[in-house]
């Protein structure tokens, strides 16, 4: 029974659109544009959090340049000074050969431009990472 009553008021509902067509356009017309609308909203929050977020990334660590006279013993004594200071979640220590191999991640299908290089000329660095963007300063 309750089939039957459901069948009826779909069929009553075509009836009715196709009596107050006019009415009908601007009703689904307006919810359309309404629902659109929306829609964008929602993208736009999506994408600005999206965008925040990658910022965020971007800046919650700091790349140090060494040059490439600086030995080891020096990297140690710099590493070891800079743990004390506040803000300091964590230290990376990255040779040119990583830093050289995560720009051709990087790059991808692009990474065939890199073979032309007769040597690295990236600089050894070490990555700080601070506990929050406030710190990055």
């Amino acid at each position: 029974m309750k089939i039957r009553a459901g069948f009826y008021l779909i069929k009553e509902g075509f009836v009715n659109i196709r009596r107050n067509r006019m009415m009908s356009i601007a009703s689904i017309g307006s919810v359309a544009a309404a629902l659109m609308i929306l829609g964008m909203v929602f993208l736009l929050i999506i994408n600005m959090n999206h965008m925040v977020e990658d910022v965020k990334q971007q800046f919650d660590s700091i790349q140090l340049y060494l040059r490439d006279d600086v030995e080891n013993e020096q990297i140690l004594a710099i590493k070891s000074r800079l743990e004390g200071v506040e803000g300091i979640r964590e230290l990376e220590f990255e040779s040119k050969e990583t830093a050289l191999e995560k720009m051709r991640e990087k790059w991808g299908d692009q990474a065939f431009l890199l073979e032309g290089l007769e040597s690295n000329p990236l600089p050894n660095s070490i990555i700080i990472y601070v506990k929050d963007i406030a710190y990055s300063d």
